[in-house]
């Protein structure tokens, strides 16, 4: 593939299992902030509590052309 573009989403999950503070971190798309916001709101849901406390998680993404992936 000639180029991977990507985004890295940080989240944190409190002690609850609540989403506490999710941003993107780092991308190497230029985008708009609609879209940021799109791709953080995906993560905007409960999750079980995690044990010991609150964690942090980095998510990598990465987009393709719809063009380069296999056909089923």
């Amino acid at each position: 593939l000639d180029q991977i573009d990507w985004h890295e989403v940080t989240m944190s999950i409190a002690d609850d299992g609540a989403p506490c503070a999710t941003v993107v971190t780092s991308s190497t798309m230029d985008v708009s902030t609609d879209f940021e916001g799109c791709l953080i709101r995906i993560f905007e849901v409960g999750y079980p509590a995690p044990s010991g406390g609150c964690v942090q998680v980095v998510l990598p993404f990465n987009f393709v052309p719809a063009s380069t992936l296999p056909k089923p």
